[in-house]
């Protein structure tokens, strides 16, 4: 079963649904009659969705909470969110196990709204479905690519790897896991912010699915949010139009309002608003961070797990610099978008369609963060250098080969020639560190390189800077490789384990499901307590300078310390070079 069929029927669902087909039917005599959406790929999906469960079977399901009644499992669920009514459907049969999907948090980011701040959604009247998965945000189909190579790398078919979805520009959507509904003692509440460079992906990927993660008692929430061009852009027509004289980082702002939508309406789906952790992988794990630096994010949420997310701790991207690039979006787009005139520019890219603007490439990346003065008053080096980053829990770590993927062998010349260019006068010891024999330098090397100079030591820059805040700290180190695997524990290779949800081509063992018990077990109960440990597990010992603690999560889960400490006391000291370059 590929993975885009796993997206579209769950085991618990189709399982439910299958019993619902076999059973003797009773219709409820419903119609749809003041349901709404906003885009004919809601109104299809959940005609589909009315048909097949407007009618459910007599008999008692198996298992229903406590309190609800036999025919609570055959009942749609609803709730009242942001003062509208919303329907979802059970993924299991305890009839607490429900799921929303597609729910709006904003308004839709088109036409004269394209390149704003997120705004308020207005309440729309009757019940509104929320049972079809929202599209992802516009974007390139490059994040096939990545789970093509993974696929292969594990000695599948590149060509059992999900598809594409269709995607749209209205695209401000989240989706809702819990298995508390109408209960009565809230539950902890975690935040995914999917990764894939702020260009690329979505909330709901195969692996993204949150109803396993969900029955470890906490509430599930994934938002899709602006990507590339359209949800970090920055141009003078978009600064001189904003009343905190700052643009680009729409992305951020989407991640924001969809915080603060869980803060108003979390309470409803059995969640907990004073128990939210925001989680995520690669740049959502770095979003994390910037979030943890941005006065607008703060009382939001309460506690943060970064997997692979350090990469960004050095970035300096200026407000000034993030308008040069999106002059020359303009100008790559030609025409009155090439304008000298920055607002004259401004309107003719926004009049320009998805594929219009899609269609430009920039080698600068077109998903960088800038500090704009409003989002993100300093840079995030600055702020976490100063402790002034929000005082939560962090939980934060990366994988033993997050480079693998990139790394080839190349010439030792070159591989000494990349070190001069990243270290300068640090750049002896750091020939010391990277030893090269030979005339090669070899690709776990060039792995090994890049590791530590991005989620590695970029992971242990952010951890150092804690204590200061007075808030607790925990580090990992994810090693497990998958049996017959290139890659190793390549980057992104810890997301099955702690959303329990291997892909149907992905190598799966004894061993990995007890490791995928222990992540998620660590997980959650950060997100309970703001700590990990407990439940008998391996004990996890808290960060401090001295100890320099970590936690491997691999073939074997066990304490160690030191991490890569030569390499990254070294990078420690070129990030003060670097700020001054």
């Amino acid at each position: 079963m590929s993975a885009m069929k796993e997206v579209q029927t769950l085991d618990e669902e189709n399982q439910t649904i299958q019993k619902a087909r076999q059973a003797p039917y009773q219709c409820r005599h419903a119609s749809l009659s003041g349901h709404s959406s906003r885009k004919p790929w809601m109104a299809i999906a959940a005609a589909m969705w009315w048909l097949l469960m407007a009618c459910g079977p007599v008999s008692e399901p198996a298992a229903v909470g406590a309190g609800f009644t036999a025919a609570s499992i055959n009942l749609p669920p609803r709730v009242e969110a942001d003062g509208e009514t919303l329907e979802g459907h059970h993924f299991g049969s305890n009839g607490r196990q429900v799921v929303f999907k597609g729910v709006p948090y904003a308004a839709p980011p088109v036409g004269d709204y394209r390149w704003r701040p997120p705004r308020r959604t207005e309440p729309r009247d009757g019940v509104q479905l929320a049972v079809a998965f929202p599209p992802p945000c516009a974007q390139t189909a490059s994040n096939l690519d990545w789970y093509r190579s993974i696929a292969e790398s594990l000695g599948q078919d590149p060509s059992v790897a999900f598809g594409v979805p269709p995607m749209s520009e209205d695209c401000l959507y989240l989706n809702v896991w819990t298995t508390n509904w109408q209960g009565d003692s809230p539950q902890p509440v975690m935040v995914w912010i999917h990764g894939g460079g702020n260009t690329v992906g979505w909330s709901t990927e195969p692996a993204y699915q949150g109803h396993h993660l969900a029955r470890r008692g906490v509430v599930v929430v994934s938002m899709n949010y602006r990507l590339n061009h359209f949800g970090f852009m920055a141009h003078p027509g978009l600064t001189a139009e904003s009343e905190h004289e700052g643009s680009g980082n729409y992305g951020l702002l989407d991640q924001i309002a969809a915080l603060k939508w869980v803060q108003r309406n979390i309470a409803s789906f059995g969640g907990d608003p004073n128990r939210v952790t925001i989680f995520g992988e690669s740049a959502g794990a770095r979003d994390s961070a910037f979030l943890m630096a941005s006065p607008l994010a703060e009382g939001l949420f309460h506690g943060v797990i970064s997997q692979s997310g350090g990469y960004r701790a050095t970035s300096y991207n200026s407000l000034a610099q993030a308008e040069e690039r999106g002059r020359q979006l303009g100008q790559a787009l030609g025409g009155r978008a090439a304008s000298a005139d920055a607002a004259e520019a401004l309107a003719a890219m926004r009049k320009l369609s998805v594929e219009d603007i899609l269609s430009v490439q920039m080698a600068s990346g077109p998903g960088m963060v800038n500090f704009d003065g409003w989002v993100l008053p300093r840079s995030l080096g600055e702020v976490f250098s100063a402790g002034d980053q929000h005082p939560v829990p962090l939980l934060i770590g990366s994988n033993a080969n997050e480079a693998a993927m990139g790394a080839r062998a190349m010439e030792a010349g070159r591989f000494e020639e990349m070190i001069r260019d990243r270290y300068g006068l640090l750049a002896e010891r750091a020939m010391e560190i990277y030893a090269v024999d030979g005339g090669m330098a070899s690709a776990s090397l060039l792995d090994r390189f890049g590791t530590d100079n991005g989620q590695g030591c970029g992971s242990k820059y952010l951890i150092a800077r804690m204590p200061q805040t007075g808030a607790k700290a925990w580090l990992y180190y994810f090693s497990r490789a998958q049996p017959g695997g290139t890659l190793g524990a390549f980057h992104g290779a810890e997301i099955p384990y702690v959303f329990s949800t291997p892909d149907s081509w992905m190598p799966w063992d004894a061993a990995d499901a007890a490791l995928a018990e222990a992540v998620g077990g660590y997980w959650t109960r950060f997100a309970a307590t703001g700590d990990p440990n407990g439940d008998g597990s391996t004990a996890w010992p808290e960060w401090d300078p001295e100890s320099d603690a970590y936690l491997e999560l691999g073939d074997q889960v066990r304490a160690g310390s030191g991490l890569r400490s030569e390499a990254c006391a070294l990078y420690e000291e070129a990030v003060v070079m670097w700020a001054q370059q």
